[in-house]
């Protein structure tokens, strides 16, 4: 039947074109172009804004103490940390508002998401990483790999905070005057 035919291979090239369109927006968020073009804050700030468009959760950045970039493998840490506390926050948290602070001092670099979701009672944090929830986890693992620290301030119906602070050179971040 070559009408059935017809529409069968319309809906076929129309699942393709779907799933070309999800590997594309994948392998942007592995490695956002923006963050080797211009560098973390702008990247920070355009990841933030797509996804207040899509969740309708307000998000805002803000950034202070940034003279210069750190190294890419460094701005692509800081990037994975943030994108994974926000996609908690967009999962769990039926939050309203998101707040990103990032500021570079001399010898670290702080990292504060806050949400003014529904929170996370202490004990459920340890039983979600436990059941294979790896978000938590690899923010966790990320911060140490550069020798920083994780922490996450929740009680439910507070909102959650995850702090992560990463040290300026010493095996930590590349400093600003070293990066090209």
């Amino acid at each position: 039947d070559p009408e059935r035919a017809a529409r069968e291979g319309a809906l076929t090239f129309s699942m393709i074109d779907g799933l070309i369109d999800r590997v594309r927006k994948l392998s942007l968020d592995l490695r956002p172009v923006l963050l080797d073009e211009v560098g973390l804050i702008p990247a920070l700030r355009a990841y933030l804004d797509g996804q207040a468009a899509i969740s309708e959760v307000g998000m805002e950045l803000e950034a202070s103490g940034f003279l210069d970039r750190a190294a890419p493998e460094d701005e692509i840490v800081c990037f994975r940390i943030v994108q994974e506390a926000v996609t908690n926050v967009l999962r769990h948290a039926e939050a309203r508002r998101v707040s990103v602070r990032l500021e570079q001092q001399t010898d670290r670099l702080q990292i504060v998401i806050e949400d003014d979701g529904r929170g996370i009672a202490p004990g459920k944090i340890l039983d979600a990483a436990a059941r294979g929830h790896m978000g938590i986890v690899g923010m966790r693992e990320r911060a140490r790999a550069l020798g920083g620290d994780f922490a996450i301030d929740s009680l439910p119906g507070a909102g959650t905070t995850v702090r992560v602070t990463l040290p300026v050179g010493r095996g930590g971040l590349a400093p600003a005057a070293q990066t090209p």
